[in-house]
């Protein structure tokens, strides 16, 4: 059986990483919060693997000036992904 201790990895969606940021007057909102915050926890502290993807993206611009401005915690880069596929686009037209 596989308990707390066990090396797990974890990969949170984007749904669980927005938990934090939705109205937290919910009763079930406010435990998932702090079920990820616990996860989060034990991934600070090298307990646990924090699997993670480069980009978040989101169309919600309320979310992307949250999570911006804890970029640094979440250490992955923010975009609404209309404005991060021209960039790219912009990007390999550059290296053709």
């Amino acid at each position: 059986m596989k308990t707390l201790l066990y090396n797990w990895k974890i990969y949170l969606d984007t749904c669980c990483l927005s938990r934090p940021f939705n109205d937290q007057t919910q009763t079930r909102i406010r435990r998932e919060t702090a079920a990820i915050q616990t996860l989060l926890k034990y991934c600070f502290a090298e307990r646990w693997l924090w699997i993670t993807s480069d980009v978040f993206l989101t169309t919600d611009d309320r979310l992307i000036r949250r999570a911006n401005r804890i970029r640094a915690r979440l250490q992955v880069r923010v975009e609404n992904p209309y404005i991060w596929l021209q960039e790219i686009r912009n990007e390999r037209t550059k290296d053709d």
